[in-house]
């Protein structure tokens, strides 16, 4: 939801962020008298915010489980990790090392070098698929190095092809190509297909970074590091 909202400019409409906030509303448990003008707020104070800056862990449990008759097999908390998972929120420290800003290059998750891309020119500028596909082969990216012409001269936003497969490695690909609009199509396969748009302005150099450190042993993650295994998500 963070991704969506954060990428997409809803929090910058409010006309979308209201229909968006009323639907979260049906869907999520809210405090009393939390409405649609709360969440709106809510959203707005949250404009900063990302995906790898949300954090996500689960109670601390004691493995393996503990048969109890009549109930089967359960699971206990580990009582001394637990309170001090508790005192680690109470106190609002973060649970992950989070690396500092570096200059240069924006720090993304997956290699660009594992990404492969074959670039289309969706436009009548002569020569602006190629100069796109040695942009992106710059900063590291798998290019097919054939770039070509797309159905259609009048493309207006840049489109990025991908299969959902391949979730988080779109995300390395977007931003290098800030604004341009995901279409995931299922079974399209490895390759990312872009599609050049009027809007396109150049490549935004890219680095991987090394993954965060759990910095109190409590398996914690940051949410840009969530894989929803439903549908044979990859960890690419």
């Amino acid at each position: 939801v963070v991704h969506q909202t954060t990428a997409g400019g809803i929090l910058l409409n409010p006309v979308r962020f209201n229909r968006v906030a009323g639907a979260l509303l049906g869907s999520v448990r809210a405090d009393h008298g939390f409405g649609a003008a709360d969440m709106v707020a809510l959203g707005r104070a949250m404009s900063g915010v990302t995906p790898a800056s949300s954090e996500f862990a689960s109670v601390p449990v004691i493995l393996p489980g503990v048969p109890v008759k009549g109930s089967g097999s359960t699971l206990r908390w580990d009582q001394p990790k637990a309170e001090r998972l508790f005192a680690t929120l109470r106190e609002d420290r973060p649970l992950v090392a989070h690396r500092p800003k570096r200059p240069g290059a924006t720090p993304v998750d997956v290699d660009p070098g594992q990404i492969r891309v074959h670039v289309l020119n969706g436009t009548d500028t002569a020569g602006l698929a190629r100069r796109a596909d040695r942009a992106l082969h710059a900063t590291g990216f798998a290019t097919t190095g054939s770039p070509a012409d797309a159905a259609t001269p009048d493309v207006r936003r840049t489109v990025i092809a991908y299969d959902p497969v391949w979730d988080r490695s779109v995300r390395s690909l977007a931003t290098a190509l800030p604004g341009a609009r995901l279409k995931p199509v299922v079974g399209q396969g490895a390759v990312m297909q872009i599609t050049i748009g009027a809007d396109y302005a150049g490549v935004r150099r890219v680095r991987v970074e090394k993954p965060r450190t759990d910095t109190a042993g409590f398996g914690a993650i940051t949410g840009d590091e969530v894989v929803c295994p439903e549908g044979g998500t990859r960890s690419l």
